[in-house]
């Protein structure tokens, strides 16, 4: 059985990306053989590469890029998380992983509209984080339970994604910081959660490493890239943890994984599990 998304599970959709999807979806998404293409590399925006960084339009589609593909077609997106309690005043300690896949898409403007819009899924089970075997349980010393746990199922489409938009777009986050390291160039996203709440103190972050010229070749429309995340929250916000809201303990959430263009490229453990598992959701 899989569980209905938290307001955390909803507020990280597309959690890879350090984002939230709190905009309405429709669960309509398209299928990638039905995108109409354009341009020589088929891109959406009618450019490819050759990026000017410095150009919020060009930031934006160098993003796209790297998180998705500008054509519209299918990417995906795999990592392992590994979540740790954080007791007040004790080290922290694992007590779960979970194998997570994302599909992400692009779908083309609908008629009478000049934008494209955004569709992913989310498909996350729980794993022993040494053998990889799903498991359907798992034991919680701080509160002292074995607890169940059951597959995660979330996403949809139209989340617009207007290349002229000055602001920071709700996923692709064209204004936050990117850097070079040597030939490659780093894509920082942050949570733009900043409000008080039940949930404070809280944060994520997450990074996408591509190959600049990778990123830069206007022959292709998808980059592949190295994923990481970072999260620290109140261990509350995970319901399969629990604790109860107002308890100080935080579950410290680490992701390591990597966007690649095409299933042959998601490794075997994520193949065995996730996709035969749903093939439905890729």
């Amino acid at each position: 059985m899989a569980h209905e998304p938290s307001a955390l599970d909803r507020r990280l959709f597309l959690a890879g990306t350090g984002a939230v999807f709190s905009a309405p979806l429709a669960m309509n998404a398209v299928a990638a053989s039905a995108h109409p293409m354009t341009g020589a590399t088929n891109s959406l925006f009618g450019k490819s590469g050759n990026f000017d960084l410095e150009n919020n339009r060009d930031r934006l589609l160098a993003r796209i890029k790297v998180n998705a593909d500008l054509s519209g077609k299918r990417v995906y997106l795999w990592n392992m998380s590994r979540h740790m309690l954080c007791e007040v005043g004790k080290s922290p300690y694992q007590i779960m992983a979970e194998l997570e896949l994302m599909t992400i898409w692009l779908n083309p403007p609908e008629e009478g509209s000049e934008i494209p819009t955004l569709g992913a899924y989310f498909t996350r089970t729980a794993v022993d984080p040494l053998t990889f075997d799903p498991i359907t349980s798992y034991e919680n010393p701080y509160v002292g339970e074995t607890l169940p746990v059951e597959d995660f199922l979330f996403g949809g489409s139209g989340i617009p994604v207007d290349a002229n938009e000055t602001s920071r777009h709700l996923v692709f986050q064209q204004t936050s910081p990117h850097y070079r390291m040597g030939d490659n160039i780093v894509f920082v996203n942050y949570d733009p959660d900043t409000t008080d709440g039940p949930h404070q103190p809280k944060v994520d972050t997450a990074t996408y490493t591509s190959g600049y010229s990778d990123v830069m070749d206007p022959s292709t429309s998808s980059a592949d890239a190295a994923y990481a995340f970072s999260g620290y929250f109140p261990a509350s916000s995970y319901k399969w943890s629990n604790v109860p809201e107002g308890d100080p303990t935080k579950v410290l959430t680490q992701k390591v994984g990597r966007k690649v263009s095409t299933l042959n490229d998601v490794p075997p453990e994520f193949q065995r599990t996730l996709i035969a598992k749903y093939p439905d959701r890729i």
